[in-house]
């Protein structure tokens, strides 16, 4: 990492750092490129998966959101009856937080970000008028035919298109998030948080109903052994009896919690 960020600077360039920073860079691709004949087909995956718009993320996002969704469901509801910690509301409500994060990843997905095209760039410049101050340079873009670039607007190369103060382009979504869509964005956000921490409280709530019907977290807990031996039971054999019993709802737990709260960080 230290080669391939730093080999090119001045410090560097015409030491051995940098002269190993230009092969793994490009010596090294090179010579696969003449000697490997998979190479080109590795090329072709790798500017795909990095430089062009590509739904992969967003399949990686459903794969956590809708199995963690059913299996908990299906999980938890095995033991809510015997679990006085969690209200029937809570349950219930779950699913209606679950299809509102659903539809807004779908609206967010499929909103227009604010594409400028050559028929709509008056519009935007009529939006955005030039101040002289801060938006000074006529830019052009011949990539969308635009022979004025409209202030606050930006290229993306992912989507090929200008777009109306443009934000970035998000890959969970594989599209960008501008003027148009920043909204159903910041909605999406709220949601996917909203929805990882319904889940977490409603895990922890039956996971701890579970202990208390168990006997997991009585004090006095003693476990029979094969051999015969009696021991108290410490908190690491606590969490052992309760995932062999509940499966994996523990760290479906830990991990929905710990993306609850990065989200709510990345929302702020």
């Amino acid at each position: 990492s230290y080669v391939c960020i730093f080999g090119q600077s001045s410090f560097h360039r015409n030491g051995c750092i940098g002269a190993l920073n230009r092969y793994l860079l490009h010596g090294l691709p090179s010579m696969l490129e003449r000697r490997c004949p998979c190479w080109a087909c590795f090329s072709c995956i790798f500017d795909y998966v990095v430089y062009r718009r590509n739904p992969l993320v967003q399949i990686l996002y459903l794969s956590m959101i809708i199995p963690g969704w059913i299996y908990g469901l299906s999980t938890t509801y095995k033991f809510f009856p015997d679990t006085a910690a969690i209200s029937v509301w809570w349950w219930w409500s779950f699913h209606a937080v679950g299809v509102a994060t659903l539809l807004s990843f779908i609206k967010a997905s499929v909103s227009d970000p604010g594409f400028i095209t050559p028929e709509n760039a008056a519009r935007y410049h009529a939006a955005w008028p030039r101040d002289h101050a801060l938006y000074t340079k006529i830019k052009p873009c011949k990539e969308c035919g635009l022979e004025v670039r409209p202030p606050r607007s930006k290229h993306c190369g992912m989507c090929g298109h200008c777009v109306s103060k443009l934000d970035h382009h998000c890959p969970w979504v594989n599209t960008c998030i501008g003027e148009l869509n920043m909204r159903w964005f910041i909605l999406f956000l709220t949601m996917s948080a909203v929805f990882c921490l319904h889940g977490s409280y409603l895990l922890a709530g039956t996971l701890y109903g579970y202990c208390g019907r168990s006997g997991i977290l009585r004090p006095d807990l003693m476990l029979r052994f094969a051999d015969g031996r009696t021991l108290k039971a410490t908190l690491p054999m606590r969490m052992m009896l309760l995932m062999r019993d509940t499966g994996l709802l523990v760290p479906l737990c830990v991990f929905a919690f710990a993306m609850g709260v990065v989200l709510v960080l990345f929302t702020g």
